[in-house]
Formats: C-alpha cells, structure tokens, sequence
C-alpha cells in the first residue's frame, strides 16, 4: 500500500497483487468504503459460483481482477477475464461462474449495507 496525494486529500493506493495472494477463500475477501463509494474484491471458484440476484438500489461497476469466468445479466451470459468490466444496471439480474480456477473482480458502487467478508482470512492494508 502506498500513499497518493490527489491535491484534495490523501488517499491509498491499493494492490490487487496483496489482496489476492493474502487468501484463498472466496465471496468478499476485501471491502473499503469511502464518503459516497462501497468497494468489494469478491472471488469464486468453479464449486462456488453466485446465484442469481439483483441490486435494485444502486449501478455496479465490476472490474475482472482475476481469471475468467461468466456474468449472466438478465439471462444472458457474457464471458470475462481479468482487465475487463462492464457496469451492470440496477435492477438487473446477475449471476457469476469460474471458468478458471478463481474468478475475481472489483465492485464500485454507492454506499449500501456492507457485505460481509467471506472465508479464509481478510487482507488489510
């Protein structure tokens, strides 16, 4: 982690590369929120995707940081890997698969309740 000055404030750079390799496990494994914004690193694996669900509050921007794997937004499925994103809409309909041995990826919303970490240990920078 570093620090990055903006000209307006302080803030810290993140590295994917340390959040990935501080776990295995799966579902959030890092969350940050700031004054307005709600950032989660969530990762699947082949045996544990997500099932279908929708976020009727907010747009989600979803950043592959990680593997590939499949984003199903209303019934249509769209293959990604990492360095790719798409923002999906709200009310949408989701759903995630690992087409790799881990898929994760970046969410970027608006404050909502938090998620909660999922197993293996949490990185903290």
């Amino acid at each position: 982690m570093r620090t990055v000055s903006t000209g307006i404030w302080r803030v810290s750079a993140i590295s994917f590369a340390g959040i990935l390799s501080a776990t295995t496990g799966t579902g959030p494994i890092w969350s940050q929120r700031s004054t307005d914004l709600d950032l989660n690193v969530v990762a699947i694996t082949p045996d544990r995707p997500i099932g279908e669900h929708a976020n009727s509050e907010r747009d989600v921007l979803l950043v592959v940081v990680e593997g590939e794997g499949t984003i199903t937004i209303n019934g249509v499925a769209h293959g990604f890997a990492a360095g790719e994103f798409i923002v999906v809409p709200k009310g949408a309909r989701r759903s995630m698969a690992a087409t790799s041995a881990r898929f994760a990826w970046l969410t970027c919303h608006f404050q909502r309740p938090p998620l909660l970490p999922g197993k293996g240990p949490v990185y903290r920078a």
